[in-house]
């Protein structure tokens, strides 16, 4: 669970993912990885986890972007699977339960936003344009690639993740179809009227995701 300066959404996020795993009926720990927050992120998190032996808190002295934080994280995970799990208390446990149902099928269960007009316009035009370039330029049918993926753990941490920006995921699902790994679309729906303002419009994540897309379409 990345976070950066999610004061406001961390604690509900964790209540949403643990909810979700114990209706799943699933072994889980939840890796939080405090971002660099200037917030009250890094102390909120610390108190969650003094009160749950299944919550741990990584402290990133700097801002390394989304795809460093999960990285990070991803260093940590012990279990057979793991996922991202957005940390401004965008999902519900209820919204997440199908991606879960579908846990030790396939390398990789991809879920896609069935109510995209809960969120603002503009996210939708630049989330479909994202997903169309992306599928274009690989030759993909992939519905959406900014989801809270479920991947197996092991098949995961095989490949070499380059990029810090929000593209890190686009990077890993694309590596993961290059060697075969199975998957299973899912539709999930977001709640409603929790949708804060995204970070993944600045503009160090813009030049971010560009320079991952350019490398990737020469390397793959």
């Amino acid at each position: 669970m990345p976070a950066y300066n999610e004061e406001n959404g961390l604690a509900k996020s964790v209540d949403s993912a643990i909810s979700a795993a114990n209706s799943a009926g699933l072994d889980f720990e939840i890796i939080i990885v405090n971002d660099g927050s200037i917030d009250k992120t890094g102390t909120i998190a610390a108190e969650i986890s003094i009160k749950n032996t299944s919550i741990i808190t990584i402290h990133n002295e700097k801002n390394m972007g989304m795809g460093g934080a999960f990285k990070e994280g991803l260093k940590n995970a012990s279990l057979s699977h793991v996922m991202i799990f957005a940390a401004d208390s965008e999902h519900s446990a209820d919204g997440v339960l199908p991606i879960l149902n579908l846990f030790g099928k396939f390398d990789m269960v991809i879920p896609y936003v069935k109510n995209p007009e809960v969120r603002p316009l503009h996210r939708q035009i630049i989330s479909i344009c994202y997903t169309w370039v992306l599928n274009i330029l690989f030759l993909q049918k992939i519905p959406y690639y900014n989801g809270l993926v479920l991947y197996r753990t092991e098949l995961l941490q095989s490949i070499n993740i380059k990029s810090n920006s929000f593209s890190f995921q686009a990077e890993a699902i694309l590596k993961l179809l290059k060697k075969r790994a199975t998957w299973q679309p899912v539709g999930c729906f977001l709640q409603k009227g929790e949708h804060q303002k995204t970070k993944a419009f600045r503009i160090k994540n813009i030049i971010g995701v560009i320079g991952t897309l350019l490398r990737l379409r020469i390397s793959l």
